[in-house]
């Protein structure tokens, strides 16, 4: 009753989410192509740094704590009642974030002196004039997500996810046309946030939402906006991170930020935005649910898909990420550039393409805690690895700082943190209930069997065509690559199936007691 729809859901969500990276991708080519790639970028870079890592706190706190809530309460409480807390929980969320952009606006020059210290005045009061049109970005932001939250805990899931889309098509234009200035750029995402809110108010109209009176002291609105202090603490370690590798890169050479900018967007957008949220926010209601009615069985057998379904795309993302990274990143951002200018960008990406696996198993892994609103195990999770990472960095800068290559750091520190967060959460994992077997092995060693010979064939493409690696040939590499890892990977379900259809007849009839084991 719960499990049907999940892949499809997932699907539908990966595609959406598709689109609003390429034209994210395009936003950022955008004011990359228009300011150049120098002072100006890594200003942008710099300004974008704070307001980006709140939306990302606001983004968590909707899929770890609003989706939930707001799924309990639909089964919970009366329409009338149930309107009246999502209103007061937009009144909290709202009047939080507007309080935070206020504070960045009114200390943007000092900010952005303790963010990269080494930068010369100029280029540090240009980010800060850009930062304080970017505030108006984290309110506007944050009521467009409860908005979406509110409407994937009723497992409206594939129209949500245009959310990037509107701010992206929203800000290309304004970026493409208006003046070449950073404050273009604050202005296109503040513009874009603005579409988000009215589109998402709009889209929660159609399927019953109804404004009401604020209920911001009700017993289980408070409670609920408690429970924002441990994921909020979680995802601001995260922007934390971001501000020591923005120290480090200020005494790299001019536009390691945008370099490092660039690397964290897209290794976020491509892993982080189509593949593995695309299943969280079709798994997570469901595991809410399955909680709520204190079904242990479906519980333990969703967590167990959900783990086979984000290795199998996980893993195999990693490996195409490494032999892709680098030609697909020098193609795209290097048009109208000199061949190899951004060479950099590409060798980072295919560092980052290593986290895909991790990233994608520890929120797999940490999805039955988001469902039972326990906030403790993911912000352990997420100090330790902010610890491994902060620690790699620091411990290792020292010893690269005068290497050509010292950049790579950043990239190997955060991969690195990966696994230290996946090796956590499936510690804490097995010992819930029922799940003392989570099939990870199987699942990583299945995906590799699908992941490899797509990475492989992508590598034989390229090696065939060194020195004249066109679009046409990086395309090719694609099909081909994800196109092979997709049948194997059909091909070895399509066994597993047979197999287990011909199980039961050659050994004993299974008893009462088979009712608990692992789902498929």
């Amino acid at each position: 009753m719960i499990r049907p729809g999940l892949g499809r859901q997932s699907a539908i969500t990966a595609v959406v989410a598709l689109a609003g990276v390429a034209t994210g991708l395009l936003l950022d080519l955008a004011w990359w192509h228009r300011l150049g790639l120098g002072d100006a970028s890594d200003a942008v870079a710099l300004a974008l740094r704070l307001p980006v890592g709140l939306a990302a706190i606001v983004v968590v706190l909707g899929g770890q704590v609003l989706v939930p809530a707001f799924a309990t309460w639909s089964t919970t409480f009366g329409p009338r009642d149930d309107a009246r807390a999502m209103a007061g929980v937009l009144v909290w969320v709202v009047a939080g974030a507007a309080a935070v952009a206020l504070l960045i606006a009114t200390a943007a020059g000092p900010l952005m002196h303790v963010l990269s210290p080494h930068w010369a005045p100029a280029k540090l009061d240009l980010a800060a004039s850009l930062t304080r049109v970017l505030a108006a970005y984290v309110p506007l932001l944050a009521a467009a997500e409860v908005f979406r939250s509110w409407l994937t805990a009723r497992l409206v899931i594939g129209a949500p996810a245009v959310m990037s889309l509107l701010l992206n098509v929203t800000g290309i234009p304004v970026i493409l046309f208006g003046p070449p200035s950073v404050t273009t750029v604050g202005i296109a995402y503040a513009a874009g946030s603005l579409v988000q809110v009215a589109a998402m108010a709009s889209l929660a109209w159609r399927h019953g939402w109804r404004p009401a009176r604020p209920a911001p002291r009700e017993e289980a609105v408070r409670h609920t906006v408690a429970l924002f202090a441990r994921p909020s603490l979680g995802a601001g370690l995260n922007p934390v991170m971001r501000v020591v590798e923005g120290i480090v890169v200020s005494f790299l050479p001019t536009g390691s930020a945008t370099f490092v900018h660039y690397g964290n967007r897209l290794a976020g957008a491509l892993g982080g935005t189509i593949v593995f949220r695309s299943v969280m926010v079709a798994l997570v209601p469901r595991l809410a649910t399955a909680a709520g009615r204190g079904d242990e069985s479906a519980f333990a057998a969703l967590t167990r898909r959900g783990v086979r379904l984000l290795a199998l795309a996980a893993i195999p993302m990693s490996l195409l990420g490494i032999v892709l990274a680098a030609p697909v990143t020098d193609l795209v951002f290097g048009l109208g550039r000199p061949p190899g200018s951004v060479k950099t960008l590409g060798a980072l990406m295919a560092i980052y393409a290593v986290s895909f696996a991790g990233s994608g198993l520890q929120r797999a892994l940490l999805a039955p805690f988001y469902a039972l609103r326990d906030t403790r195990t993911p912000l352990r999770n997420t100090v330790y690895g902010a610890v491994a990472n902060s620690a790699i960095l620091l411990g290792g800068f020292p010893l690269v700082a005068g290497s050509p290559h010292a950049i790579a750091l950043i990239p190997v520190a955060y991969s690195a943190a990966q696994y230290v967060n996946v090796a956590h959460a499936y510690a804490r994992a097995r010992r819930l209930p029922g799940m003392r077997t989570l099939g990870l092995a199987p699942a990583v060693a299945g995906s590799l069997l699908v992941g490899l010979p797509g990475a492989a064939m992508a590598w034989l493409v390229l090696r065939m065509s060194v020195g004249r690696q066109s679009v046409p040939v990086l395309a090719l590499a694609c099909v081909v690559g994800l196109g092979l890892s997709v049948a194997v990977g059909i091909l070895a379900r399509r066994r597993l199936t047979a197999g287990t259809a011909r199980g039961p007849t050659r050994g004993p009839t299974p008893g009462p007691a088979s009712s608990s084991a692992p789902g498929p």
